[in-house]
């Protein structure tokens, strides 16, 4: 058995997403803060990655106080030893010129592919011109800086096919979604 990389939260202030493995089994490494000097996410929305190639291991988080809620990544190359620096992903252009994209607090997961690329798949919502959020027409989009273009949509469910919504997403109200269906 190998190093376990864990991707843990302060849960009494959500003020922190932490680094640290357990190697030998049940011996842990001292937590090591990931999101410094980028925002805490103020939620328990951390995933982690490690590649089934290399020493690379990658944590993500969102910042769910945003609105617009950005979401970042930091990666070490070499099993958590060193860690380079926050990175910001920008939004995919998914609802047009008068909106604005928002990652959702319900997904933002990192993997690496069988050749060692990093991909990140991710729930996009939206804020209208008021800053009002919603998260339906709901779309998953995957990014990779290795792909041109970065950014494609995999799905997208929307208000006039209420098969692909039989429950609500997160936190939608359930008004939002009645007046969305008709």
């Amino acid at each position: 058995a190998g190093k376990l990389h864990v991707a843990c939260i302060d849960d009494a202030t959500r003020n922190g997403v932490y680094y640290s493995a357990v190697d030998p089994w049940c011996t842990w490494s001292e937590p090591m803060n990931v999101c410094s000097p980028q925002p805490e996410p103020q939620f328990s929305n951390q995933a982690i990655a490690t590649s089934k190639t290399t020493s690379k291991v990658c944590i993500t988080w969102e910042f769910s106080a945003g609105a617009p809620d950005p979401g970042f990544y930091r990666e070490s190359p070499d099993g958590g030893a060193t860690w380079g620096d926050p990175t910001e992903i920008p939004w995919p252009d998914a609802f047009g010129p008068d909106s604005t994209e928002s990652y959702h607090v319900t997904a933002f997961y990192p993997y690496y592919d069988a050749e060692d690329y990093l991909h990140i798949v991710t729930t996009i919502m939206w804020y209208d011109n008021t800053g009002a959020g919603f998260i339906i027409p709901a779309q998953i989009w995957h990014w990779s800086p290795s792909n041109t273009p970065e950014w494609s949509r995999i799905r997208l469910a929307g208000p006039n096919d209420p098969a692909n919504l039989l429950a609500p997403v997160g936190y939608v109200v359930q008004d939002v979604v009645a007046d969305a269906m008709t």
